[in-house]
């Protein structure tokens, strides 16, 4: 792809852009390439009033992974990325993945010594940041950890309340753009993608790189059909995803990348807000979201003016986690939406181990569904033994795809939370008779 690296311009989801150099050339490897030439030309990512097809973030990949490659970067080694939701999060997580790099993302709202704390744990030798992130934690960046800056774009500027004179990288910095621009795009066969490295959210002390090795060509077909099968998400042109939640957390990261790998149309709402959110689903003619039950509160807190001004017929499969949900406020949007919501439960050492629909939320109030075929769950007490039907106690998890995990650097916590070949988070509760969580 000639140009620009930051090649966009204003257009409705699944505007075919000017074809890129892509088809001609062959500079990109095809590994994480979203499925057919055709698609990836066709859709892209729209972001307030840019567009960004999947080709030209592709070609982008291409190029930002021979210029990590320059700077030392291959297998088992470190990219961090410390972005909103932008283009620019697809790019990083692709170029490292043809490396055989993990991508690490870290949560915006950190400080310097938080920040600082993961790039050192990981070992990160890129961090890839918008520019008005960058004040934040310059402090905390370990010396020899290079920083690529990506200007913060206007309708992120705007959601954020960042003033316009903070948005442009500051002089003498090294922008994404110009790195992109500058490198040679990565002809080398792709090595196996490791994916991302997340970090867990901390509450018990520091936070915990999960980090896995990659996962084989029948895992890898496997998950695929896992998420179409519990997400939804197929090599299908109808669909149209809305991506609100941050990427730095497993789910959402894991939703957005999978909706990449398939060429799928895809909204960026900039930041959660309830009824920016319903004109985006009008607008766009939304199918598919990842999104939280906080989120379903405030939609529901909405005065039915407001909800009755958007078209919401287009919705097709809803899918939540992260959080419980309160059975009533799951009555009332599957009311107003209809039966599209679905809800899984694991953790990102686990993948997804119990899932369930509209249906079954209804006639299970409060229930976060059964056992996915090919994972286990176990119930125990404090001694390890198993309670019986009814009772509450912790819950230990195996999913049925991803590889066994470490936590980096630190193997002691790993066997900590073991049990067996299963794993906890903490999380307590009971199964009813019919195996209901």
């Amino acid at each position: 792809m000639g140009g620009s690296a930051r090649h966009c311009h204003a257009a409705p989801v699944g505007h075919a852009g000017a074809r890129t150099r892509l088809q001609e050339t062959g500079d990109v490897p095809r590994n994480d390439a979203p499925e057919g030439i055709e698609r990836q030309e066709m859709t892209g990512v729209t972001s307030g009033e840019r567009f960004r097809s999947w080709a030209d973030i592709q070609a982008n990949a291409a190029r930002a992974a021979g210029g990590f490659a320059r700077l030392g970067i291959g297998e088992d080694d470190s990219v961090a990325l410390m972005l909103r939701n932008d283009f620019e999060s697809f790019e990083v997580n692709m170029a490292a993945g043809q490396l055989g790099a993990y991508a690490v993302p870290i949560n915006w709202h950190f400080t310097a010594d938080e920040a600082g704390y993961i790039l050192a744990d990981c070992r990160a030798k890129a961090l890839v940041i918008h520019a008005d992130l960058l004040p934040q934690v310059a402090a905390g960046i370990p010396a020899g950890t290079a920083v690529r800056v990506v200007p913060t774009p206007t309708e992120i500027g705007h959601a954020y309340g960042v003033p316009s004179d903070k948005r442009a990288p500051s002089p003498g910095v090294e922008t994404w753009d110009d790195f992109v621009a500058g490198s040679a795009p990565n002809t080398e066969p792709p090595k196996p993608s490791r994916g991302s490295m997340i970090y867990t959210s901390g509450t018990t002390g520091r936070p915990k790189g999960v980090k896995r090795q990659p996962a084989t060509p029948e895992q890898q077909a496997g998950a695929v059909a896992e998420i179409g099968k519990h997400w939804g998400l197929a090599n299908d042109p109808s669909i149209v995803v809305l991506m609100n939640g941050p990427m730095y957390h497993s789910a959402p990261a894991a939703y957005a990348m999978q909706s990449a790998r398939l060429g799928l149309a895809m909204v960026l709402q900039a930041r959660f807000e309830a009824e920016e959110m319903l004109r985006l689903i009008d607008k766009h003619r939304v199918t598919h979201m990842h999104i939280v039950p906080t989120m379903f509160v405030r939609l529901l807190r909405l005065p039915d003016a407001v909800k009755q001004k958007y078209d919401l017929s287009s919705l097709r499969w809803i899918t939540h986690g992260a959080a419980p949900c309160a059975p009533a406020v799951k009555r009332q949007i599957i009311d107003w939406w209809g039966p599209v919501i679905t809800e899984y439960y694991g953790a990102t050492e686990t993948g997804i181990v119990v899932w369930h629909d509209s249906a079954e939320a209804l006639s299970r109030p409060g229930t976060v569904g059964r056992v996915v075929a090919g994972a286990t769950m176990r119930i125990v007490d404090e001694q390890g033994s198993d309670v019986k039907q009814g009772e509450i106690g912790e819950i230990y998890l195996r999913g049925p795809l991803y590889n066994d995990f470490t936590y980096n650097n630190d193997d002691a916590k790993r066997r900590e939370i073991a049990l067996g070949d299963l794993v906890t988070v903490g999380d307590m509760g009971y199964q009813d008779e019919d195996g209901y969580l």
